[in-house]
């Protein structure tokens, strides 16, 4: 009678021992699809991550160069007002005699 209770628990042990090692098996191998996965997304994060850091600097660059340009663009227009401010002058003395 012990002989068979021993034989019982020692299928029912084997068979839990089983069950628990093919869980952890499968638990390994959805931890390293995970981080597999986790590897791809943040090479590709970085990625987007950088290209954005370029295309951020491209603006603040063009934004740079926009400024040097107005200010460069406001000196013509008022250099340009002057010279056709004399011009004027010079038109109206002239329509006047």
């Amino acid at each position: 009678m012990n002989l068979g209770t021993f034989k019982g628990k020692k299928v029912a042990a084997q068979k839990g021992f089983d069950l628990l090692k093919s869980k952890a098996d499968a638990l390994k191998v959805r931890l390293v699809v995970c981080k597999i996965i986790t590897l791809v997304l943040s090479s590709a994060l970085c990625y987007r991550q950088v290209r954005f850091r370029d295309i951020c600097k491209v603006i603040h660059e063009t934004k740079l160069g926009m400024a040097d340009q107005a200010s460069e663009s406001f000196f013509r227009l008022t250099q340009a007002e002057y010279a056709a401010g004399k011009i004027l002058i010079s038109l109206r003395s002239i329509r006047r005699v």
